[in-house]
């Protein structure tokens, strides 16, 4: 059996028929925009900037001023949450991150009933 952790919280265990065990599963924060204009590539860029360059965030726009994103790392999220709010370094905006109560593509799932 091989352990492998790509997500830094939680170990992977690949057991002898090749299946994964334990996959995590990502955690949903929302960024809210208090002030300017925003778009899922502000917001990408802005928490490539923060936190990492190199994951894949998936940024998705779930209401006017709201976006949802995916990300590994707990503890950096966290201390972003502890902000009021904050001005983005790589853009205009002033945001602010919030935990999300859904599961990742909840909002589009409501808004269309």
């Amino acid at each position: 059996m091989r352990i492998r952790s790509p997500w830094p919280d939680v170990l992977q265990c690949e057991g002898a028929d090749g299946g994964v065990r334990g996959r995590p599963k990502p955690l949903v924060r929302v960024m809210i925009i208090r002030e300017g204009v925003g778009s899922v590539e502000k917001v990408t860029t802005e928490l490539r900037y923060l936190i990492s360059s190199t994951l894949d965030w998936k940024v998705k726009k779930v209401a006017n001023g709201r976006y949802e994103f995916l990300a590994p790392f707990k503890a950096e999220l966290d201390l972003l949450i502890k902000f009021t709010e904050f001005q983005c370094k790589r853009s205009d905006l002033k945001v602010s991150v919030e935990r999300s109560s859904f599961a990742s593509g909840s909002f589009s799932t409501l808004l269309q009933t």
